[in-house]
């Protein structure tokens, strides 16, 4: 008995996928605020370009686009995820071609 059957570690793939994207789209959504916050500062709150801009910046940014990150990185790792089931390893011992090479 195994203990994840292939539909199962297929969702869980996909879940990691989704997880991962996400977090590199907040992270990318900070590394946007904090280089908009040194180049121009941060206008709302008076505060000219330097790294007190940036931080507060890449907060602003990040609290208010993190749907971005959610749909878009979230998605496409999901979708990379997903299509892992594509990119499926032959064991040696299944009849195919490939098998035949190795051997």
């Amino acid at each position: 008995m195994r203990l994840l059957e292939e539909e199962d570690t297929l969702m869980l793939r996909t879940f990691i996928g989704g997880l991962t994207g996400f977090v590199l789209g907040l992270l990318s959504l900070a590394g946007w605020g904090i280089s908009d916050g040194l180049a121009d500062g941060l206008p709302t709150a008076n505060l000219p370009p330097g790294a007190e801009a940036a931080l507060k910046s890449a907060f602003v940014y990040t609290m208010y686009l993190w749907p971005l990150a959610l749909v878009l990185g979230g998605g496409a790792g999901a979708l990379c995820g997903f299509g892992m089931w594509l990119a499926k390893v032959l064991s040696p011992s299944s009849d195919s071609s490939l098998a035949r090479v190795a051997n």
